[in-house]
């Protein structure tokens, strides 16, 4: 028996014949059942389910108070990193001027996406700062 006909024994063997439907060139195609289609269109986003008991005012306060703490870490530590990059003579190298421009970058995701994202994310993903300033965050 060759590896190609042993490779189908294996695959007609492994799957039942519902999920595996041979076609008429004597390739195999895997069909998914009704029953795992149906799981697929019954599942739920888990960020949904999260998301229910944070809707309201308390939510939207936590929500917002623990991004406005990430930017502000964040534009914290990228400052502190470029701060000492800068002033210390010892960390001249060459390999921290790639530290620093990573810094810089983060710093500016941090001062410039972040705050927009942050700000979509509380008023749950509606827009109104203008359509100009959404083209250009996006």
């Amino acid at each position: 028996m060759t590896h190609g006909n042993r490779l189908k024994e294996l695959l007609l063997t492994a799957y039942s014949d519902e999920n595996l439907n041979p076609s008429t060139d004597g390739s195999h195609s895997i069909i998914f059942s009704r029953q795992r289609m149906e799981e697929q269109q019954n599942s739920v986003n888990v960020s949904e389910i999260l998301l229910q008991g944070f809707t309201g005012g308390v939510g939207t306060i936590f929500i917002a108070v623990v991004l406005g703490i990430f930017i502000l870490l964040t534009i914290i530590g990228n400052v502190f990193v470029i701060f000492a990059i800068a002033t210390e003579k010892n960390l001249k190298g060459l390999a921290n001027w790639l530290i620093l421009s990573l810094a810089v970058a983060d710093l500016m995701v941090a001062t410039l996406v972040l705050p927009l994202r942050a700000y979509n994310e509380v008023n749950q993903q509606i827009w109104s700062l203008g359509p100009e300033l959404r083209m250009m965050w996006t």
